[in-house]
């Protein structure tokens, strides 16, 4: 099991509006694997609220073992 230290923005999938990474939120989940803690904050976070915006981009600042 790991703890995965991460960031989430909104991310406008059509590419015209910039990922605002200055306002990024800071999440930490556990999980097995990358793929299973990307899902989980999707899942912990839903939709991302405003029209402009349709999905969430995470990116990962670090990694730590829990045993």
């Amino acid at each position: 099991m790991f703890k995965f230290n991460m960031l989430v923005a909104k991310k406008d999938s059509q590419g015209y509006y910039h990922t605002r990474w200055d306002s990024a939120l800071p999440v930490s989940v556990y999980a097995a694997t990358l793929d299973e803690a990307v899902e989980k904050v999707e899942n912990m976070l839903g939709k991302p609220l405003g029209d402009k915006y349709d999905k969430w981009l995470v990116k990962l600042q670090s990694v730590e073992e829990v045993l």
